[in-house]
């Protein structure tokens, strides 16, 4: 997932320079949070600098996803790019669907999985369960549930015309269903908060959604309700893996003592992805008594906003939540106009594009609160962002203003600008490179601990000797090569 978006980056980024180049201007769109993503990228710079390990969290680990600097700016840059289109309501919609086209395709996979034909489809991907939405299927419940919000939003409003409302629906039913198969907690109340988002902004713009939708927001908001209070009869339930996961107030407690230990800690936090170190420092002897749990560590904790308080600090959380501000309050104001039909002066599907974005942006932030989030829930969270920035331009131009830069005239200025993007180009293919290189290291190494416990270790020493080949800085691989040749040493002396 980190190399398609990589590509996507590198393509957009290509485009927008070669399109300054061939017609002698660049243009940019500036917004309120510009300043903001500058601020958020030297807080993660500066928190990996000083992390207590900082190859961990410029890179992460190989077999868990952690909120990391290369994932995080990565992120920020995709949040960046999508911002710097102008608005068009037939682009809006197509990057609409396309989200929700592929919230859908992932709970077809997850439904359809034990079908026999799947199974060399399958083994393409290094997961568990066959959904490549996330490796973990309490996330992507929480995921389900925001899609079939989107979903039920455009179904909601009549500015998307019948055929895009059926389609919706449509989607929308695909993910209710996978959402009663997963049958998680968190799912439940993620839908229930995105439903009760969803009727609070249709009865603000009460005019232009349906009254039959709306109701069926209703029922969906007592019915999500029933379902995380009483639970659902287990002929419902999907055959997924346990998760087990960090309570509330444990990792509070170690959310405290990790910013108590030092002036560090509370300014810049422990360091993006290393709350797994600072739950072996900080955890209780109940752990370590209790034998279900003396031998689990847990690299987030119980949501996002505690792991970020964590590993980025005070002066982290802080100006993440001034990057949130900053777009929710526009939000509103425009959800509060366009309740007052004399100033609506634009295209009603702008406003339901805002409205729909907007609806699915606050149901992954409350998420934020519930759980934590992989690649794929950040990806959409930063997506729907920009996408509801986007759509709010037409309605306050303040939060989109467009910037040109004229290159005629400046031929020296211009040949460093084409040099600029050909050193560019070439830096970020090597990096891709090196990308490609970790993934495949992966790939090797899940396919060995498939293998795990097999009488014949050979096959598996030489899956690890290719993963270990690609990735040599990584000590788990080495670690994991050293125990499987030191059991075929034991076999083969038995």
């Amino acid at each position: 997932k980190t190399l398609l978006l990589y590509a996507a980056c590198f393509f957009l980024l290509l485009l927008v320079g070669i399109r300054g180049m061939s017609k002698g201007e660049l243009r940019l769109q500036r917004t309120l949070v510009d300043p903001l993503i500058l601020l958020l990228v030297i807080s993660a710079l500066l928190s990996a600098v000083f992390s207590v390990s900082p190859i961990r969290s410029f890179f992460g680990f190989p077999h868990v996803f952690v909120l990391n600097v290369h994932a995080f700016i990565l992120l920020l840059v995709w949040f960046w790019l999508l911002l710097q289109e102008k608005p068009n309501a037939s682009y809006e919609r197509l990057l609409l669907f396309a989200v929700m086209g592929s919230g859908c395709l992932a709970s077809i996979f997850f439904l359809v999985r034990d079908l026999p034909f799947l199974g060399s489809i399958r083994d393409i991907f290094v997961f568990q369960m066959f959904q490549p939405m996330s490796n973990a299927n309490s996330i992507f419940a929480v995921l389900t549930a925001m899609i079939a919000t989107l979903a039920i939003g455009v179904a909601s409003f009549r500015a998307f015309g019948t055929s895009s409302r059926v389609i919706a629906g449509f989607i929308a039913l695909i993910q209710l269903i996978a959402l009663l198969r997963l049958n998680f907690t968190p799912g439940w109340i993620v839908f229930c908060a995105g439903m009760i988002i969803l009727l609070v902004i249709g009865m603000a713009l009460l005019e232009a959604t349906s009254v039959f939708a709306l109701s069926f927001v209703f029922v969906c908001i007592i019915g999500a309700v029933a379902i995380s209070w009483f639970g659902l009869p287990d002929f419902f339930h999907a055959n997924t893996p346990i998760e087990v996961a960090l309570g509330t107030r444990p990792t509070w407690n170690i959310t405290w003592q990790t910013l108590a230990h030092s002036f560090k800690n509370m300014t810049v936090g422990s360091g993006p992805g290393t709350f797994l170190f600072d739950f072996s420092l900080y955890r209780t002897s109940n752990f370590n008594l209790d034998p279900r749990t003396n031998d689990i560590r847990f690299p987030q904790g119980v949501n996002a906003i505690f792991t970020i308080l964590a590993e980025y600090g005070v002066i982290g959380i802080a100006i993440f939540a001034i990057f949130v501000l900053l777009v929710l309050g526009p939000l509103i104001e425009s959800i509060r106009r366009g309740r007052n039909e004399r100033e609506i002066i634009l295209p009603t599907e702008f406003m339901a594009l805002t409205a729909v974005t907007g609806a699915g942006w606050i149901t992954l932030l409350f998420a934020l609160f519930v759980t934590f989030l992989d690649f794929a829930g950040w990806f959409l969270f930063f997506t729907l962002m920009a996408l509801t920035i986007r759509n709010l331009a037409p309605f306050l131009p303040r939060v989109l203003r467009e910037h040109r830069f004229s290159l005629r005239g400046y031929a020296h200025y211009r040949l460093a600008v084409s040099f600029g993007i050909i050193f560019l180009c070439t830096v970020v293919a090597a990096y891709g490179v090196f990308l490609g290189r970790m993934y495949a290291g992966d790939i090797w190494y899940q396919k060995a601990e498939k293998l795990s416990g097999s009488m014949d270790p050979a096959v598996r020493i030489s899956f690890l000797e290719k993963a270990y080949g690609y990735r040599s800085f990584e000590s788990m691989y080495a670690m994991a090569l050293a125990r499987t040749t030191l059991d075929e040493a034991r076999i083969l002396a038995s």
